[in-house]
């Protein structure tokens, strides 16, 4: 894949944090009149009414060996299935033992940098064999624009004690419970430069694509993988070559038997003149030279008609 990360120019930058100051001023403003006009109960029921269409669901969360549940307006509960019907479960906290917070009330509004979130702690939970205390979670709701309703995080804090983050882009209708700092989001585009098969005929070649070599560093991996082709091509064509150069060595060498063989044979002569045999040792063996010379054949052999 080829991957395009967008560009943004220092102009863009200056602008857009020039558009943003200006969004962070007047939001500011806004939230001081906000907070002037309302009070943070008006605040909180206006979030929990926001949150009200997740009264019929429940949402989970693996979190290892445990699940974890979360049903709005309900309870949450922590399990793990054993078997169809064996279920380990204990309860962290039930709706309807909310506990007061700060001035009384169930639900309070947090602030995190430039966005508010809801927070409630609910009590009743299963007994905790260590403090001997119901347990309890602290469940915060936040603004998410970017997904469904979710369980975003779930830790034990203190001992049989749970904090639980549930993300949801319902509370982002209120801009108290929304970012507007937030960054302007650039898409990072990808497209697909080798295909499939390319790829795996790359792979195969016995140098693993990521393993090329340093000077294919910066080659694109569509022509590391014609490079490697191309490589394949000339492995093979030079084995074709050592092969024909090893049989025409091999007809050469038979042929040069074939000429050593020919070479010593001997050639018997026989010669009929009754005065040859007559001549001295010297003189046969300088008449089997000359007929050698003659006969091109070393090993010639003269027979005399005597002998």
């Amino acid at each position: 894949m080829l991957c395009q990360v967008p560009r943004v120019s220092e102009e863009e930058d200056e602008d857009e944090e020039g558009d943003e100051g200006d969004f962070e001023e007047k939001n500011e403003e806004y939230e001081e009149e906000e907070e002037e006009s309302e009070s943070a109960d008006i605040v909180a029921e206006r979030g929990l009414a926001l949150l009200e269409p997740l009264r019929e669901r429940c949402l989970t969360y693996a979190g290892g060996w445990w699940t974890f549940e979360y049903c709005h307006g309900q309870h949450v509960r922590q399990f793990h299935e054993l078997a169809p019907e064996k279920v380990i479960e204990f309860r962290l906290g039930a709706h309807a033992q909310r506990q007061e917070l700060g001035s009384g009330a169930t639900t309070l509004v947090r602030r995190v940098g430039r966005s508010r979130y809801l927070a409630q702690v609910w009590g009743g939970g299963t007994l905790c064999d260590m403090t001997r205390e119901p347990r309890s979670v602290e469940i915060q709701f936040h603004c998410d624009p970017h997904g469904p309703e979710r369980i975003a995080m779930v830790e034990e804090v203190e001992v049989c004690h749970y904090a639980m983050v549930v993300n949801s882009p319902r509370l982002c209708a209120d801009p108290l419970f929304y970012d507007t700092a937030a960054s302007t989001i650039y898409d990072i585009t990808c497209r697909q430069v080798l295909s499939d098969a390319d790829y795996a005929e790359a792979m195969a070649a016995g140098d693993a694509i990521g393993e090329a070599d340093d000077d294919d560093d910066d080659l694109p991996l569509a022509e590391v993988a014609a490079a490697k082709r191309g490589g394949e091509e000339n492995k093979r064509s030079e084995k074709k070559g050592e092969k024909k150069g090893e049989e025409k060595r091999s007809e050469a060498k038979k042929s040069e038997k074939k000429s050593k063989k020919k070479g010593s044979a001997q050639v018997v002569v026989s010669l009929n003149d009754p005065e040859l045999p007559h001549l001295s040792k010297d003189g046969q063996e300088m008449l089997r030279k000359l007929m050698a010379a003659a006969y091109d054949t070393p090993q010639l052999r003269v027979r005399f008609a005597d002998q």
